[in-house]
């Protein structure tokens, strides 16, 4: 009888668990500004020209540092964070640390982390990002098209434009 109880609990452990990390890796690191927000903003920045093809997206930077920190302890089991795509959409990525800083940069510069993911989508759509103090910043190459995520100077931190 013991045995049965103890089979249950384990199962329902494990159910619990891989529930609780489905809701975690799916959760959006980011808000989208209002339109009208977006034109104020977007107007006094070098992406005045083209303010009607951006997204603005208020990004949860501690949310992202929090998951990067989990992707540089566990580097073979990468985690997934999801971003926003400049068409309204988004898309999920499997990261990991991409190793292109030195050691002697990353101890020099230990507000600087770079990383490296796929799609989970679409292995062949690959992004490569940095998260600093001044923000995140990443590029998402697709075949035949690219596209960007850059802090948005002169915003609050996280205000970030996706094109």
């Amino acid at each position: 009888m013991r045995e049965n109880i103890y089979k249950f609990l384990g199962r329902s452990l494990v159910l619990v668990l891989s529930c609780a990390s489905v809701s975690v890796s799916a959760q959006v690191p980011w808000n989208d500004v209002d339109r009208a927000s977006v034109d104020t903003i977007v107007s006094q920045s070098k992406y005045a020209s083209s303010s009607e093809k951006l997204r603005v997206v208020d990004l949860d930077l501690a949310g992202i540092k929090s998951l990067v920190s989990g992707a540089q302890a566990k580097a073979n089991t990468g985690p997934t964070l999801m971003l926003p795509a400049p068409n309204g959409g988004e898309m999920q990525f499997v990261i990991e640390p991409s190793g292109v800083l030195p050691l002697a940069l990353r101890n020099k510069y230990p507000s600087i982390a770079a990383f490296k993911g796929y799609a989970v989508a679409d292995p062949s759509i690959t992004l490569r990002f940095e998260l600093t103090d001044k923000g995140f910043n990443a590029q998402v190459l697709q075949p035949g098209s690219r596209w960007m995520i850059d802090p948005l100077a002169g915003g609050s931190t996280g205000l970030s434009v996706v094109y």
